[in-house]
């Protein structure tokens, strides 16, 4: 691989998802149908004021933000049409049925329980500190042990950062599988996702407090168009923050890995490109 300077993660993540919604008609229709259930969805549970008890007596609003994992199956379509998956799905039976929804499933239970043991651990080792030592040594013993804990956690994520993909390729294992691909990459890993994710959230999260306020002190008119702007502004965000972490994979393991792993096929000859382009390379 040279040093030639990329295109911008993002930039190139916006190419591609451009390019698949193109060529998909069934990720067309997914991503309209979401925006169409959730808007509706969530304009109801405004009207009926249903909510998720959070514990306390305000209900959490539900939006399409909140809904945003149904979008899942759409999100492993985009894989297997930018890493060249094998039979990318191409009906709504074999979307919906697809049984790598319960193993990606079964890959978050374990991926939330590996992030669990070290703030048990750490929840422990405070009450202990907090019970049994001084207000001057409880400083000098919690600073150490959370920062531990926000470097570990911070660490975990990164190793494990490709288990959609992974889910997706359909390999068994996902967690060791993860961990081998992002075995010394953890900060090429970092530098190819940070500012398109911090760009991403930088859209998505004023939207989200938006509509949560609009909910909460507008008309329903109101709301139901801050609700509206929600659903497609998520859509689009986790459209988009699939296609960057394919690009990521591509950049990063499949040709950046010291492995020398070459990438999957772009697709078909006439389909959209789906190669990486460097800033001077020219462009179909």
């Amino acid at each position: 691989m040279t040093d030639t300077p990329r295109s911008g993660t993002l930039r190139t993540a916006i190419r591609l998802f451009r390019g698949c919604l193109r060529q998909d008609a069934l990720l067309r229709q997914g991503l309209f149908a979401f925006i169409l259930f959730s808007v509706c969805a969530s304009i109801a549970c405004v009207t009926f004021d249903l909510g998720l008890p959070m514990g306390g007596p305000k209900l959490q609003s539900i939006t399409p933000a909140l809904l945003g994992f149904l979008l899942v199956p759409l999100q492993l379509l985009i894989f297997d049409r930018m890493l060249g998956h094998a039979a990318p799905r191409a009906t709504w039976r074999a979307l919906c049925l697809d049984l790598r929804l319960a193993r990606m499933l079964w890959a978050w239970l374990k991926y939330v329980a590996v992030f669990t043991l070290p703030l048990l651990l750490t929840l422990g080792i405070v009450a202990l500190a907090v019970f049994s030592l001084h207000k001057w040594m409880l400083a000098l013993v919690l600073i150490p042990v959370i920062l531990v804990m926000v470097l570990t956690m911070s660490y975990l994520f990164g190793r494990l950062f490709y288990l959609p993909i992974i889910v997706a390729q359909g390999r068994r294992r996902e967690l060791r599988s993860a961990l081998a691909e992002t075995r010394g990459r953890f900060w090429a890993i970092v530098r190819s996702v940070f500012l398109a994710y911090l760009a991403l959230s930088a859209v998505s999260m004023p939207v989200a407090f938006l509509t949560e306020w609009l909910i909460a002190n507008a008309p329903l008119w109101c709301a139901a168009g801050g609700i509206l702007l929600d659903g497609c502004v998520t859509t689009t965000i986790n459209g988009l923050s699939a296609a960057v972490l394919a690009v990521s994979y591509r950049m990063v393991v499949l040709e950046g890995g010291a492995n020398g792993a070459a990438a999957p096929a772009a697709g078909p000859a006439d389909g959209p490109d789906f190669t990486l382009h460097r800033d001077d390379e020219p462009r179909r």
